[in-house]
Order: structure tokens, then sequence, then C-alpha cells
């Protein structure tokens, strides 16, 4: 009688959180004209400085219209996200009131509020970005994946420089993140067990086109991001004696090598040049950037937000960013700054663990980290276009749990 009851009461959960579930879609779920111009925004993001409207990108427009429409709506949903948004902000807005502050102490006041109202206007659209796609993973990824697979067969239509890189007109280091973040994400996907055959050859010709398009934009690193998670995952799956997935990332991989070869595409001279590099130690003057960056650090407080060139041209002569998000936030923001975006960065990530698209979040994260080693990418859009992903996935989770609780 007791199992039966435990049994009964247990269906009674299912389907009561089902109904809060349904319930929950229905009053905090945004117009399909809302989300269709976040996936717009999504797919345009790769593209950002090829098309241009009065002095700003479309990309720009799109995320100022996401961001107005979000506005007009929000009176008229009686939801948590609200709630649950202010309290994923709040070490967003403590980043941007210590960037402000920043400007009383920096060595470059007009850097910094220019870099401060960068950041404000990018927290904007992160916020309503995130907000929007938050009951919408699956088409958000396709949305990405559209984008970047556009702007890959892009980079291998064009003309290439002298040292064998696709000449686009948008900024190189952002298409590679973005190219990366997809790479990373089909990966994910073809190692899944349980998606069908059909899928994992889509996802794998698609992954071939990514990693093909990567070594087209000649970004060392894209590549070492690109590699390491696919050597992590063989190394993962070979120590956990899963046979299968560990037969089935050496298949993918043999395969686009193969394909490669029989269609004779050729490693970029900067990609070919890596291992020499390492060898002779040469970062590509970044070495040069760094060692010049420690005297400063650790500071409390940093020189300010955006002024590192500034920075670097009393130190070397010269104006010079970074390339690295870690020493970025160090030499500017100080170890405050540090402390703040570990916290946003926590804050952000406590929805990864139990969901169902932890793999690909894990792969994405493991790439963009490696890429934040050598890029400069703390106000640029690839980088909070990963943090939107992960803002939505923590609002969907916590809405769930609370809609969960509440019929419970």
């Amino acid at each position: 009688m007791v199992t039966l009851r435990t049994a009964q009461d247990g269906a009674t959960r299912s389907t009561a959180a089902a109904s809060g579930e349904k319930s929950r879609d229905r009053r905090h779920r945004f117009p399909s004209h809302v989300r269709f111009l976040a996936y717009a925004y999504l797919v345009s993001v790769p593209f950002e400085i090829d098309y241009v409207m009065g002095a700003r990108s479309f990309t720009f427009w799109l995320g100022a219209g996401l961001v107005l429409l979000v506005v007009l709506q929000l009176p008229h949903l009686t939801s948590i996200r609200a709630v649950i948004n202010g309290q994923l902000l709040l070490p967003v807005v403590a980043l941007i009131g210590f960037s402000s502050l920043g400007y009383f102490w920096s060595i470059d006041r007009d850097a910094t509020f220019g870099a401060t109202a960068v950041l404000a206007s990018t927290v904007l659209t992160w916020l309503a970005l995130a907000m929007v796609i938050a009951d919408s993973l699956g088409p958000v990824f396709g949305a990405l994946i559209a984008g970047t697979s556009l702007m890959s067969v892009k980079l291998l239509m064009s003309d290439v420089t002298i040292d064998g890189r696709a000449d686009i007109i948008a900024n190189v280091n952002d298409v590679a993140v973005l190219i990366v973040l997809g790479g990373a994400w089909l990966l994910a996907r073809v190692t899944r067990l349980d998606a069908g055959i059909g899928k994992r050859i889509a996802y794998g010709l698609l992954l071939a086109l990514h990693v093909w398009a990567l070594l087209a934009t000649g970004s060392r690193t894209g590549a070492l991001a690109i590699l390491l998670p696919l050597v992590l995952v063989i190394v993962w799956s070979f120590a956990r004696l899963r046979l299968g997935l560990f037969v089935g990332v050496l298949l993918v991989t043999g395969l686009m090598v193969g394909s490669f070869i029989l269609l004779g595409i050729t490693l970029p001279q900067r990609i070919a040049s890596l291992p020499s590099a390492f060898a002779a130690n040469d970062l590509n003057f970044r070495d040069v950037i760094w060692r010049a960056a420690l005297p400063e650090l650790p500071s409390i407080v940093g020189t300010g937000l955006g002024s590192t060139p500034t920075y670097m041209h009393g130190i070397l002569g010269v104006e010079a960013v970074m390339h690295s998000v870690y020493l970025g936030i160090a030499l500017e923001l100080g170890v405050v700054g540090l402390l703040i975006w570990a916290w946003m960065l926590i804050r952000l990530g406590a929805g990864v663990r139990n969901s169902s698209w932890s793999r690909e979040f894990v792969m994405m994260a493991i790439s963009v980290a490696l890429m934040a080693l050598t890029l400069t990418l703390e106000l640029r859009r690839p980088l909070w276009v990963f943090l939107a992903l992960l803002g939505a996935l923590t609002i969907f989770a916590r809405e769930r749990q609370s809609s969960i609780e509440g019929v419970s």
C-alpha cells in the first residue's frame, strides 16, 4: 500500500510538474517574432563587419532591436525571469560599476569611458538575448551553426593573402572564435552515442567544414582550441573504456584528414609553422607584450578598463592590446576585477552540470578558455554570445526548478 501510494504521489508530482512546465512556457515564452530576431542575431554575428548600415553593423542594429523588443515585452510577462536575471546580473552589475569607477584612477580616462560604454551596451544585448533564448536552446544552437557554416563557406571561397590566410573583411580572430564554438558543439554532437547514425554523419560533415574553414583563417590559437578537445575526448573515452566512442571519434578524425588529403587541402603557412613557432618560442610579439605587463601585476584595482594600449605605449613605445583575456583583465581591472569575473562565470555556469546540454557546453567552454589565452575577447561579441548561452541555460534551469517547487 505504501509503495502504491508513493508511486501515485510520484505520478501526481510528475503530472503537476509537466502541467507547471506547460504553464510556465505559456507565461514566460517570448513571442515568435522576438525569438526570430534573436535567431537572426546569432546567424549574423560572424558577418558583423561585412554588412554596415548607418555607420554601424547590421548585427548591431539587430541587437538594438532585440533589446527594444524585450523592454517592450517585459510588462506583459508574469515571469520570475526578471528576478532570476537580477540574481544572475549581480556580478555583471558589479563589473560595470567597478569599471565605471575605474575612470577616476585610469591612466587613460577617455579610453576607460569608451570601454565602459561598450561593456554596458554589450551587457544589455547579452541580457536580452539570454532572456529570449532561455526556452529554445535547440533552435538557438541551430541558428549559431547556420551562421558559422555560412561564414565557413565564405572563408573557403575567399581569396588568400600572401601567407595563405583567407582575405576577409571581418575580424579574423572573432570569426575564428565563433567557428571554434560551432566546431566544439558539433564535436560534442558527433560523440553522442544516443544520436542516430544519420545525424552523426551530418554533424561530422559540418564539423569537417568548420575545421577546414578554421584552417583557412590561419588562427593558430583556434587550431589548438579545436584540436585539444578532440584529443581530450579520445583520451577520456579510452580511459573510461568507452570503446564505441573511442572508435567513433578516431573514425571521424580519420575521415576528416582523409577528405582534406583527397581534396588537396593544404595547411596555411601560419598553421604549418606552429610546431616551429613553439620550438623557437615565437609568439608573434605576444611574449614581449606579456612581459611588459608583469611589472604592474598584481594590482588591486588595475590601470582602468580599455587602457592597455596607453600602458603599452608608455612601456614599449607602441600601442598594443594584451592578446590575453586573463592578463588583460588582471592589468586593467586588477585583483578586484578578476574576482568579479570569476564570480560572474561561476554564477553563469551553475546550470551546466545538470543540463542535457552539458557535454556541448563543456566542449565550448574548453575551447573558449583556450582561445582566451592569446586573444583579447573581453568586450568582443563572440565571448558574450557564449556567455548569453550560459545565462540562458541557467535561467531555464532556475525557472524550471521554481515551477516544479511551485506545484509540489
